[in-house]
C-alpha cells in the first residue's frame, strides 16, 4: 500500500485506522517514515514525526478539529448570521467599530485589534456572548455517567432518582433559553443589550432561586441579590456551556480571543469597503 496517498485522506479517517488496526505502532512508524518527504506536511504528519502513535494521537487529532477549529467556527457562523439578519444590532456594532477607530481605541488597517483592545468594546462583546445563547457551538459536551447504585438529584423542585449506569448529558440549548434566567418575554431573541442595560426586577427575582441551585452544585457563596448582580449570572449561566472546574475547556480565553478578533475586523473591513 502505497501510504503516501494518506496524506489526502481525512485526518479522523486516518486517526481511527491506526487505532484499529492490530499492530498501530508500526503502522504509524511506517506512516512517519513514507510521509516525511512529501513537501505537504500537516497537524498529523507533525505529531507522528514526534512520537504520538495510537490512542494519543487519536485524542489530539479530535481536539485539535472539535475544540481547536470546529466549535470556534460554527460560533463565528452563528453569530455573524444573527448580527446580519438584525439591522439594528448591525448598525450598533458597527458604529461602536466606527468609533473605536476613530477615537484611535482600535488600529486602523493594515494592523489588526489586540484581545485587550477587543475586550474594552462592550457592545462587541455584548454581541458575542449572546449569539454564544441563541447559537451554543456545542451541545453535548461534559456528559457525566450516574454511579452504579444509582443518584437522586432535584429537578424543579421535585426528587428525581437517577438509574446507575446512566448517561447525562446538558442541553445548551435548553439552559441558555431558560426562562427562569433571561424571563419569558424575549428569551428567544437576539438581543445583545441584555448584556448592557439590564434592570428588570421580575427577572432578578426569577434567576435568584436558579442561582442558588448553581452556587450550591458548583461552589460559591454569593447569590443574585439585586439586578446589578443579574448579568453577571446570566454569564455564569452560558459560560456553564464551557465547562466548568477542572472540566473548563483549555481553549475557552483563544476562543472568545478569535471571535473577537475576526468579527471586529470583519465589521471594520465591511466599514471600510461602504
Amino acid at each position: 500500500m502505497n501510504f503516501r496517498l494518506l496524506q489526502f485522506i481525512p485526518v479522523l479517517f486516518i486517526s481511527q485506522f491506526s487505532i484499529r488496526a492490530d499492530h498501530c505502532t508500526e503502522i504509524n512508524y511506517l506512516l512517519i517514515s513514507e510521509l516525511l518527504p512529501v513537501p505537504r506536511q500537516d497537524m498529523l504528519t507533525s505529531f507522528m514525526k514526534r512520537g504520538l502513535l495510537g490512542a494519543d494521537l487519536k485524542t489530539e487529532n479530535t481536539l485539535q478539529i472539535v475544540a481547536g477549529s470546529d466549535t470556534t467556527s460554527g460560533a463565528f457562523n452563528g453569530i455573524l448570521l444573527y448580527v446580519l439578519t438584525n439591522p439594528l444590532c448591525y448598525m450598533a456594532l458597527q458604529s461602536e467599530v466606527d468609533d473605536a477607530v476613530a477615537a484611535g481605541k482600535a488600529p486602523r488597517a493594515p494592523e489588526v485589534i489586540t484581545w485587550a483592545q477587543a475586550r474594552e468594546l462592550e457592545y462587541l462583546q455584548a454581541v458575542i456572548i449572546e449569539g454564544l445563547r441563541m447559537f451554543p457551538p456545542v451541545n453535548n459536551q461534559n456528559s457525566r455517567d450516574v454511579p452504579p447504585e444509582g443518584d437522586t438529584v432535584s429537578i424543579g423542585g421535585q426528587e428525581v432518582f437517577l438509574p446507575g449506569g446512566a448517561m447525562v448529558i446538558p442541553s445548551y440549548v435548553a439552559m441558555h433559553r431558560n426562562k427562569n434566567v433571561y424571563g419569558d418575554v424575549d428569551v428567544d431573541v437576539f438581543r445583545p443589550e441584555r448584556w448592557l442595560e439590564e434592570k428588570d426586577e421580575a427577572k432578578c427575582k426569577c434567576i435568584s432561586a436558579f442561582m442558588d441551585f448553581i452556587l450550591l452544585r458548583y461552589g460559591g457563596d454569593q447569590g443574585v441579590t439585586n439586578c446589578d448582580d443579574l448579568v453577571a449570572a446570566m454569564r455564569h449561566e452560558v459560560n456553564l456551556g464551557f465547562g466548568h472546574g477542572r472540566w473548563l475547556c483549555l481553549g475557552k480565553t483563544i476562543a472568545m480571543h478569535e471571535l473577537s478578533v475576526v468579527i471586529f475586523e470583519v465589521c471594520y473591513f465591511l466599514l471600510s469597503t461602504n
